[in-house]
């Protein structure tokens, strides 16, 4: 029956039937037909027939809008020095569903998205601040999104850019910004 239907659904003809139910037979895996997936057809082991699974159980990446998403949502938690934990008693969801939320494993519902916004105190927008619309042109500008959202989604980040901002001369700044370059530069 499995196999008929198996064989239905992929248009095979009876030779495939044939085979696969003779296979079964043989290896005594009819209790697990998880095996029809991973070696093909007829015991394919030898390549003797194509499997027309092979390919078709990737394993799931997180989508990147999702994965953008959260980022924002984790620099945002950050930023409001909450904790994982915080923001999951707003939503009524455990931390670890905020960790793949934020991780951009799990996607976060429009409901639920709207009250993180007006939990975190931004516009829902906020989220999608600086999600790219098109494909990048270049290898750079990918890299350089990438890095700053790490970097703005990193505790360590959050921190420095905090107390980066409350240093009033500009030329205190830039003077920072400078040795961290020239130490940058000396790692290389």
């Amino acid at each position: 029956m499995f196999a008929r239907l198996i064989c239905q659904f992929v248009g095979a003809n009876r030779e495939m039937l044939l085979a696969l139910s003779l296979t079964c037979r043989q290896t005594n895996q009819t209790r697990d037909r998880s095996v029809i997936f991973t070696t093909g057809w007829g015991g394919a082991r030898d390549g003797s027939f194509p499997n027309p699974f092979q390919g078709l159980v990737m394993p799931k990446s997180p989508n990147p809008t999702d994965v953008h998403v959260g980022l924002r949502v984790r620099m945002r938690r950050l930023m409001l020095d909450l904790s994982q934990t915080d923001l999951a008693r707003a939503l009524g969801v455990t931390f670890q569903q905020v960790q793949k939320y934020e991780k951009g494993a799990n996607r976060i519902s429009a409901s639920r998205l709207q009250v993180m916004s007006h939990f975190l105190k931004v516009p829902i927008h906020y989220f999608f601040e600086g999600l790219a619309v098109q494909p990048k042109s270049s290898k750079d500008e990918g890299h350089h999104h990438d890095f700053v959202s790490e970097f703005f989604t990193s505790s360590d980040g959050v921190s420095l850019s905090r107390a980066f901002m409350r240093i009033r001369k500009a030329s205190l700044r830039r003077s920072i910004v400078d040795l961290v370059e020239t130490m940058a530069g000396m790692s290389d």
